[in-house]
């Protein structure tokens, strides 16, 4: 278990820090810089079979290069009702996002993500800190990625090996 702590304090470098892209961020514009820690959200595929391979979300302070996995799904476990897997990613994502979204605010979530009760043994480290204020607050400053990867589960173009641009027609 990674100590969230370390998205504090690693290795802060304040002139890495003070790009628009994070100074112009909501929360950061609101707690200071002083007191947000810039993360970004990286997606990434892991082989582990001949025939298949893990998808990795994990999260990292942007002046760090340690991630934090959140989650992995093994893809040949993900659905398979002709959406390309988008059901499976989908309802990971609404997690992954509600966790980000409470760690921005910096409160500890109640409940779960669908509003159900923790349960009381598998959770007993979140009832714990249900509705505490946290040591620390996140802004969600970057993406990124294996893009051929989250370019096809996203529906986006992948034209000529160039990543997907967010600004542009991808369809």
């Amino acid at each position: 278990r990674h100590d969230p702590a370390s998205l504090k304090t690693a290795g802060r470098d304040p002139d890495d820090l003070r790009t628009p892209h994070i100074l112009t961020h909501p929360v950061v514009q609101k707690e200071g810089l002083e007191n947000t820690t810039p993360v970004r959200l990286y997606w990434d595929k892991v082989p582990v079979y001949k025939n298949d391979e893990f998808l990795r979300a994990s999260i990292s302070a942007v002046w760090s290069r340690e991630r934090h996995t959140v989650f992995v799904v093994l893809k040949s476990r993900m659905c398979r009702c002709g959406c390309n897997g988008h059901c499976t990613i989908n309802a990971l994502q609404r997690v992954f996002n509600w966790d980000i979204n409470n760690c921005q605010m910096g409160v500890a979530a109640e409940c779960r993500h669908d509003k159900s009760p923790f349960h009381p043994i598998k959770d007993r480290t979140r009832k714990l800190w249900a509705g505490r204020d946290l040591p620390f607050k996140l802004a969600a400053v970057e993406a990124g990625g294996d893009w051929p990867e989250l370019a096809g589960l996203g529906g986006f173009q992948y034209p000529g090996g160039t990543a997907p641009c967010w600004n542009c027609s991808c369809v």
